[in-house]
């Protein structure tokens, strides 16, 4: 096995599918804020209502609470956004003093970090750099990546 191939061993992916379920664990007792944002009338999920004004966009309207109490009010969903993480990672030659585990150990911290943000269904992309930024590994979603 090459030495970066050890880095990723079956060991370390097994500690990073740990490092997920305890980083949902942690977030859902503190129930972090969500990244949801309020968009009247496109997502999913319905958010609240609130009383028309005039001069509101009447395609907001819901004409079903109308019919049962003769009031109009705009119905709100909640849609969530996409999350872009980014990881600079420095690839200089400062990072191979002393064996070269600066640079193995930054280059696993990043691996961990994007697993998460990537279970998370997050776009995340990795961009090296050194004295200028580098070929960036383009946002990807998914813990396939």
């Amino acid at each position: 096995m090459a030495e970066d191939d050890t880095q990723f061993d079956e060991a370390f992916l097994k500690r990073l599918e740990y490092l997920y379920i305890v980083s949902q664990k942690i977030a859902g007792r503190q129930q972090q804020a969500k990244r949801e944002t309020e968009i009247v009338g496109s997502g999913i999920e319905f958010a609240e209502h609130r009383q028309y004004t005039p001069g509101e966009n009447f395609q907001n309207i819901d004409w079903n609470l109308y019919a049962r109490t003769e009031e109009l009010f705009l119905k709100f969903f909640e849609e969530e956004k996409d999350l872009y993480i980014y990881f600079l990672l420095d690839s200089s030659r400062s990072m191979q003093v002393g064996g070269g585990d600066k640079w193995n150990y930054a280059k696993q911290v990043v691996a961990a970090l994007s697993y998460i943000g990537l279970s998370n269904l997050d776009r995340v992309s990795i961009i090296p750099f050194f004295s200028q930024l580098g070929d960036r590994l383009p946002p990807t979603r998914g813990s396939d990546q």
